[in-house]
């Protein structure tokens, strides 16, 4: 498979194992812990490549709580965080607006990879 034969009936986890190495190792920061969303299932797909640690940024704990406890069961070798966004920040769909400069600069080197939304500064 290559990047050119991902077409809208490539699934997460196909993606996922493509890009396995550039995975391994890293800290993914996941907009997004919503059971139903796409930030669950991708953080699902990521975690069986290995990455150092994964980031789950969310409003809502007790929502997210059964998605972090999933994964550190699924890739006990990942650290597994999460950091909730409270008023600071309005999520949209496709953005994440971060209005406090300095949550958003600790956030941003909390990562080496933004992944599901776009993160604007």
């Amino acid at each position: 498979m290559t990047t050119s034969t991902f077409g809208k009936f490539t699934l997460g986890t196909e993606v996922a194992a493509f890009f396995a190495d550039r995975i391994h190792g890293k800290t993914i920061l996941i907009p997004g812990g919503n059971p139903k969303g796409l930030g669950t299932a991708t953080a699902r797909a990521l975690a069986t490549h290995t990455p150092a640690k994964l980031i789950i940024a969310h409003r809502n704990l007790p929502k997210t709580q059964p998605l972090l406890d999933e994964l550190t069961f699924l890739a006990p070798q990942t650290q597994i965080h999460s950091v909730q966004l409270d008023g600071r920040f309005c999520l949209r769909p496709r953005v994440v607006v971060a209005v406090d400069p300095v949550l958003a600069e600790r956030l941003w080197k909390l990562s080496d990879q933004i992944v599901g939304e776009e993160f604007v500064l």
